[in-house]
């Protein structure tokens, strides 16, 4: 099930079991602090959002790597779009992923994320591509069992 998460120790080592350069308890905890900033998910994953007038972005998604491609962080990321469509009227979410992570670019493509620019060296040595899901045309917030991957924007 997922749930808002407030615990920043686990979303620390959820973090560090998904990414190379992780994110400390510290910067969580700040990072929560913010006004529209959401952290969801369970004990094998997680999604931040960040929700400003009608605009959210995702900041991070993870999957636990023995979790990955069961459909979790599709989960994820509706159940956050959910919120900020719910608790924000937001009409158009944004996030940016490594532009070699072909996991993560199907899984957000499948969700109505478009591609809308690129930025280089975002990730130390990785492009970054720019996408965003237009609430308003079509993108998805609902609910849906297809199974795909997880992976960090």
């Amino acid at each position: 099930m997922i749930d808002c998460m407030h615990d920043t120790s686990a979303l620390a080592s959820l973090h560090a079991a998904c990414f190379d350069r992780p994110w400390s308890e510290e910067s969580f905890a700040e990072l929560l602090k913010g006004d529209g900033v959401h952290a969801l998910g369970d004990a094998n994953g997680f999604i931040v959002i960040r929700c400003v007038a009608d605009e959210a972005e995702i900041l991070t998604l993870g999957v636990l790597p023995a979790r990955r491609r069961a459909g979790l962080a599709r989960k994820l990321v509706r159940a956050a779009m959910e919120l900020a469509v719910t608790q924000y009227r937001v009409a158009h979410v944004f996030l940016e992923v490594g532009a070699e992570n072909h996991g993560a670019r199907d899984l957000y493509a499948g969700l109505g994320f478009i591609c809308h620019g690129r930025r280089r060296q975002y990730y130390a040595n990785m492009d970054a591509l720019m996408m965003r899901c237009d609430l308003t045309k079509g993108g998805s917030s609902a609910s849906g069992d297809e199974k795909e991957g997880g992976a960090q924007p």
